[in-house]
């Protein structure tokens, strides 16, 4: 098997040129101070939320009820009306007749939403210039915006939210913005879970310096002592209650998809999202715990590093009926601490 290089996952592909940032000194062009606010229902929301785009180029926007999914019997209206608007199946075709700058209305299930669009002159935009920009979801901040791999009909990018009081979501977004779906994680996610780190398991430590080599390992005398730095409570790791999860690190996958890490109190899982619909393609469940990095390589083959609580427990890989397979391909132990590292092939469907 062609095995992949370690580290981040790169491709030689087109960067899309977006970003999840205001662009004040061209969406505020020929507006009033009076504006009203964008998504001021929080029942339903228009993707991308501002728009800047040049006098000859179409652009499409839709609208999602508050649960992500998208809204139906959708009315929409420009003011002033600077551009053209078809509705196609629900998705709003924009095509602008002048230069300047406006309001788009969608009403549906009375609910209202507004997005601003801005359509500018010349033959291509200033360098920098933010193409769109996307609100979170009521109740969320941004967290993440992963690329994904291009694919024919897949998503382009991924929008990962965090709330206080709700699992993570994923919103998937087309080049132009527009969501595509939206699906609840089962792990809560936050800044500071991006930033968690467990201890390196059987490191000693004498007198806060770091000592690796366990053959020095003494139990302690009158002037010196040893310690082990791993905190025997899961809690002062900031580990959540058992049953539940943290996100720890996402990246996307060669198949349009994306892969994340979820960290419980005892043990970690790798999960894989379906590009066409957010639902999990699989999901390993490890007995202890996976490293924050992994490789993928064109064939989907997985490669991680996974810690178990013993040196003589075995990793166990099991699959269940229908097309998923786990082909497992080599592992090592170490003798000085309690860790395998393994690499794990697996392919479609559900784990």
């Amino acid at each position: 098997m062609r095995m992949p290089k370690t580290g981040m996952l790169t491709y030689p592909r087109t960067i899309f040129a977006t970003a999840i940032v205001f662009a004040a000194s061209l969406l505020s062009a020929n507006s009033t101070s009076a504006r009203p606010q964008l998504g001021s229902a929080p029942g339903l929301l228009i993707t991308p939320s501002t728009v800047v785009l040049l006098a000859g180029e179409d652009t499409m926007f839709s609208a999602v009820d508050e649960s992500g999914r998208p809204a139906s019997n959708v009315h929409w209206s420009i003011s002033p009306s600077i551009a053209d608007l078809n509705d196609e199946n629900g998705t709003l075709l924009l095509r602008p007749k002048q230069v300047g700058h406006a309001l788009i209305t969608a009403v549906a299930n009375n609910q209202s939403a507004i997005a601003e669009i801005s359509i500018v002159s010349g033959t291509k935009l200033p360098p920098a210039t933010v193409r769109w920009s996307l609100q979170p979801m009521p109740g969320f901040q941004t967290l993440l915006l992963i690329q994904a791999v291009p694919t024919q009909a897949g998503p382009a990018l991924y929008s990962i939210e965090w709330s206080n009081s709700e699992n993570a979501i994923v919103r998937a977004l087309r080049e132009s913005g527009q969501q595509v779906w939206m699906t609840h994680l089962a792990s809560n996610a936050s800044p500071l879970t991006l930033k968690h780190h467990l201890p390196d398991p059987g490191r000693i430590s004498q007198n806060e310096a770091i000592v690796s080599d366990h053959s020095m390992f003494i139990i302690g005398t009158k002037k010196t002592a040893f310690m082990v730095n791993n905190a025997t409570d899961a809690s002062s790791r900031g580990l959540p209650v058992d049953g539940k999860s943290i996100l720890i690190h996402a990246s996307a996958d060669d198949s349009g998809g994306m892969i994340f890490l979820e960290r419980g109190r005892f043990r970690d899982s790798l999960v894989d999202l379906n590009p066409s619909d957010g639902s999990e393609l699989w999901r390993y469940s490890s007995e202890g715990r996976l490293a924050k990095n992994w490789t993928v390589n064109a064939n989907g083959d997985v490669g991680i590093v996974e810690t178990l609580s013993s040196p003589h427990l075995p990793l166990c890989l099991s699959s269940m009926p229908g097309p998923a397979s786990f082909d497992f391909i080599f592992h090592f132990q170490f003798h000085l601490a309690p860790s395998t590292a393994s690499a794990v092939r697996i392919r479609s469907a559900t784990f």
